[in-house]
């Protein structure tokens, strides 16, 4: 794992995953990332339909949420429309828990200068802050996501290795 990214940031974008077990699976390292910066605006990105299960969870002062595009036109537009939305909030650091390359992209586009998170699917390029995800002669090692999840966490300098995994009812 690289050195801790030593930052103070007042704003903070965290892109959630779009499925219903992996954001419960993240609640380790959204409490953590609470704990590492108690005075920070903490925003997640994340679909729509998922926003039940972030409702409840204490960490979070706002819930950003999009929908995708049923056509491939409409896809691109809402990209260009949630980057201009991002762009207004002047986020200092997006961490992104998903793997996507749109994750990056949009957070790129709106103008995010920190954004942290693993090189893979062909985002590097778009990451300031690029962790290594485990590798075997090329191949990437399975790692249980709630431990991927946290690396991001501690890149930043958290030192919770609290794994409790928590849902929240609203």
């Amino acid at each position: 794992m690289p050195e801790p990214a030593r930052i103070n940031p007042d704003r903070i974008l965290i892109v959630q995953p779009s499925w219903v077990g992996d954001a419960v699976m993240a609640t380790p390292t959204l409490r953590a990332i609470r704990q590492l910066y108690p005075n920070a605006q903490i925003s997640y990105l994340l679909r729509r339909y998922v926003k039940p299960i972030y409702s409840g969870m204490p960490w979070a002062d706002k819930l950003i949420t999009y929908r995708t595009g049923r056509t491939k036109a409409k896809a691109g537009k809402g990209t260009f429309d949630l980057a201009a939305r991002l762009r207004s909030a002047k986020f200092d650091l997006a961490i992104l828990l998903p793997n996507s390359f749109k994750s990056a992209l949009v957070c790129k586009m709106a103008g995010i200068d920190r954004i942290v998170g693993y090189e893979r699917d062909g985002r590097g390029f778009l990451i300031s802050d690029k962790l290594l995800p485990v590798k075997e002669r090329g191949k990437f090692v399975p790692t249980p996501i709630v431990k991927y999840y946290l690396g991001l966490a501690g890149y930043l300098g958290a030192t919770s290795r609290d794994l409790k995994l928590e849902l929240f009812v609203t």
